[in-house]
């Protein structure tokens, strides 16, 4: 049974056609990297996605920039768009921008909302606990245990603190100082 000449060509335009979209696709999905859970803080895109205190400063210039990534907010959600990490930090219902990387199923350490009678393991480890006031401490915890308590935010289970602050008590009367917020001076 002998192949005809057109046949040949068409079976060798398709091939051609999946070895390139092939390569398309590959291509444009390198662009977001996903989130990986075990890293260090520096190494972690999520964590050093977290809006910290001296991202918050406002009046602070912003480079005019936006990239492809993800946005988390405090209630937990993550929303993919375009983003700007110093310029989305400054609405105090951002948790985290990640640029250039994917959307987490749940923002990474946020407490879920709070339920009632869940039983939570007593086991406790060296843990970054940040409260809605802003602070973050390190302290022997669980997720499960310490998410009850309505004051605390977010714990990061064997991790370190992305900044001892998330927050400025005082967005509008603070200036922005070596990435900090500090006091305006009078």
């Amino acid at each position: 049974m002998a192949i005809s000449k057109k046949t040949l060509i068409l079976q060798l335009v398709l091939l051609s056609l999946f070895v390139f979209s092939s390569y398309a696709i590959r291509k444009n999905s390198a662009k977001l990297t996903p989130v990986v859970d075990d890293l260090t803080v520096e190494e972690d895109p999520f964590m050093k996605g977290i809006c910290t205190a001296g991202d918050r400063c406002l009046g602070k210039m912003c480079p005019m920039f936006i990239s492809e990534g993800c946005i988390c907010y405090n209630n937990g959600t993550c929303v993919s768009g375009w983003v700007n990490k110093c310029t989305d930090c400054s609405n105090p219902d951002v948790f985290a921008v990640l640029e250039g990387q994917e959307c987490p199923a749940r923002a990474q350490g946020l407490c879920a909302p709070r339920k009632q009678g869940l039983l939570c393991m007593t086991l406790a480890v060296n843990s970054c606990v940040c409260t809605v006031d802003g602070q973050c401490h390190m302290e022997e915890t669980n997720s499960c245990s310490k998410c009850k308590d309505t004051n605390v935010l977010a714990v990061f289970q064997g991790k370190s603190c992305p900044a001892k602050r998330l927050s400025c008590r005082d967005p509008e009367n603070c200036d922005c100082d070596d990435h900090k917020c500090v006091k305006k001076r009078a």
